[in-house]
């Protein structure tokens, strides 16, 4: 038998002990947390290395009360500034530009039903489910239209990359209080600390909540050349052009022959 039928089976075994163990301990912990919710991720990290192409993400949950169900993901934070390009005198050019504030790297979400469904939109956009739940905040007074002309060009942007849904993943249940959800993650998925919120709603209130951490970082040889190129970037500049010109000569001579 080849390590990955091992593997695959062994995968299907953790999953049926996990339904099992947390179907039948689901009460017993809610008893002794006060909580109504008890969710983990398959793997708590994802690990980028050489030939890294996405890797896919999977939670499993319990809940022991009626209520829909809504997952969210969060990457890290960061400052984002948005172009537009217009035409110059015959040139092609930047003209005008909005910085974004708060700009997660990455993000993702999941429901078990529609969004009107589960709450007002002021509700869901406190709590941060959906698309219009991201609030982008801008430091310099523009224009509202142009703002939100930029916001969706931006939106569109990481649209593209995979780094924001183009419309909400669906929360599967196994059993009428047993669920998973899964998510993917781009072959560019930035490093850093991801937050991953599971929130159970009733009649459009916030029944509960939990909150799992998920860590995406460089592991092995690929780490080391990430290190490498910031602790030493004038040395990596200097072997990447030496490499460069070394296969470009090995290139030129071969195919001389």
């Amino acid at each position: 038998m080849k390590i990955c039928d091992i593997r695959f089976l062994l995968t299907i075994f953790l999953i049926i002990a996990a339904f099992g163990i947390c179907t039948g301990r689901a009460s017993a912990q809610t008893a002794v947390t006060g909580r109504s919710l008890v969710v983990d991720l398959a793997a708590d990290h994802v690990d980028i290395t050489l030939g890294f192409n996405g890797a896919d993400l999977t939670l499993f949950g319990v809940k022991d009360k009626p209520g829909q169900v809504a997952v969210v993901i969060r990457g890290p934070e960061q400052t984002t500034v948005v172009r537009r390009k217009s035409k110059a005198l015959g040139i092609w050019m930047n003209t005008r530009a909005v910085e974004f504030l708060n700009v997660p790297v990455y993000y993702d979400f999941a429901t078990s039903a529609p969004e009107p469904d589960l709450a007002s939109p002021e509700t869901l956009n406190k709590l941060g489910i959906g698309l219009d739940a991201l609030d982008f905040h801008v430091e310099k007074n523009e224009d509202r239209e142009m703002i939100d002309s930029f916001r969706e060009a931006l939106v569109r942007n990481r649209q593209g990359g995979g780094h924001f849904p183009l419309s909400p993943r669906t929360v599967k249940f196994i059993s009428d209080d047993f669920f998973r959800v899964d998510f993917h993650v781009p072959a560019d998925v930035p490093t850093g600390n991801y937050l991953v919120e599971t929130l159970l709603l009733n009649e459009g209130k916030v029944i509960d909540r939990r909150e799992t951490s998920l860590r995406v970082a460089q592991v092995g040889f690929s780490a080391d050349v990430y290190n490498f190129s910031y602790e030493r970037p004038f040395f990596y500049a200097l072997l990447s052009v030496g490499m460069a010109i070394v296969l470009g000569a090995g290139s030129h001579f071969a195919f001389r022959r």
